[in-house]
């Protein structure tokens, strides 16, 4: 069997295998394998407690397979309005994740707006991935962020840029707790209420 590239870990998980190759002089193959083999063999919640009902005589199979599938379809749907992904808060700012923004400017006919995100806490959790029509470009001010499409994982220090096209699938988050970036988005998202305009 040929072998296939792997996994892009992150930067907590590196850590912890490389310290824990270090102690062992293990290779870190043969440390992330036997790690994965230990949890991929234990019994998945969801499959015990289907095959519990079913022996129940609850569910039949059909139905506990039905809702198998029904379920991952709603775990993997992605968000298409960012109205799905956020809270607003009494400040008129909006959290999602370990983000909090606010809409700085929208232009008078909404071809261009500017958010300003900063972390709200020190947890790195980024926002749910989602997708909309509007292209963005992200510009990191203070800290570190990480965006992440489809494709790639991106991690970007103060003065750096990411440009997201529209109609891809993304996310980020801050990776530090000062993170904090200017979103750039062309035309405004329609779901966020504007601070300001001209």
């Amino acid at each position: 069997m040929a072998s296939k590239k792997h996994l892009v870990l992150d930067d907590d998980v590196y850590l912890k295998l490389s310290r824990r190759k270090a102690r062992t002089k293990l290779p870190a193959k043969t440390i992330g394998n036997s790690i994965l083999r230990s949890v991929l063999s234990r019994p998945h919640l969801p499959d015990a407690i289907g095959e519990r009902l079913v022996k129940m005589g609850k569910v039949t199979r059909e139905e506990y397979e039905w809702a198998l599938e029904e379920s991952i379809k709603e775990v993997e749907k992605v968000p298409t309005r960012i109205s799905e992904i956020i809270d607003t808060t009494d400040r008129r700012t909006y959290t999602s994740g370990s983000w909090e923004f606010q809409e700085l400017w929208r232009s008078p006919d909404a071809a261009i707006a500017i958010i300003e995100c900063w972390a709200r806490d020190a947890k790195s959790k980024p926002m749910r991935s989602h997708f909309h029509a509007e292209n963005e470009l992200l510009i990191v001010t203070q800290g570190r962020v990480q965006v992440q499409t489809e494709t790639q994982t991106e991690a970007l220090n103060a003065g750096e840029s990411f440009s997201l096209p529209g109609g891809h699938i993304h996310s980020n988050g801050p990776l530090s707790d000062d993170a904090r970036m200017f979103v750039i988005t062309m035309p405004a998202l329609p779901d966020l209420a504007p601070a300001h305009s001209e």
